[in-house]
């Protein structure tokens, strides 16, 4: 009635793939850390995957048609994918500053907690 629907196979099927990437490489990157090689590499890795998430995100939203007021599909759209987008956002942040952490040498094998809770977050 008026509402243009997103298409579930382009930029949904995208930013899944995208998510889905991204806890592989964080998994490479807690198994590095594991083993003591280098976690840098899959962290940043992470992180851009990240970002691609981020800005993909926000042009699903400038290219929606229709808005968080046009009825319940518009309000359970926004409501669903904002807060999905601010739990990612978040994500990203927790592992930005453990990447500094593990750039200061903060990490060991055997302590490294706070990454597990950004892994598990």
């Amino acid at each position: 009635m008026g509402i243009n629907p997103i298409n579930p196979y382009g930029v949904p099927l995208f930013n899944t793939v995208i998510l889905l990437r991204r806890g592989a490489t964080l998994t490479w990157a807690h198994h590095n850390l594991l083993v003591k090689r280098s976690t840098t590499i899959p962290i940043v890795y992470t992180l851009v995957l990240a970002t691609m998430f981020e800005v993909t995100q926000y042009v699903e939203y400038k290219g929606a048609t229709f808005s968080i007021s046009d009825g319940v599909y518009g309000r359970v759209f926004y409501f669903g994918t904002g807060f999905h987008g601010i739990h990612v956002i978040l994500g990203h942040l927790f592992l930005a500053f453990n990447l500094f952490r593990l750039l200061g040498c903060h990490f060991t094998r055997i302590h490294h907690l706070r990454f597990e809770f950004a892994a598990i977050y």
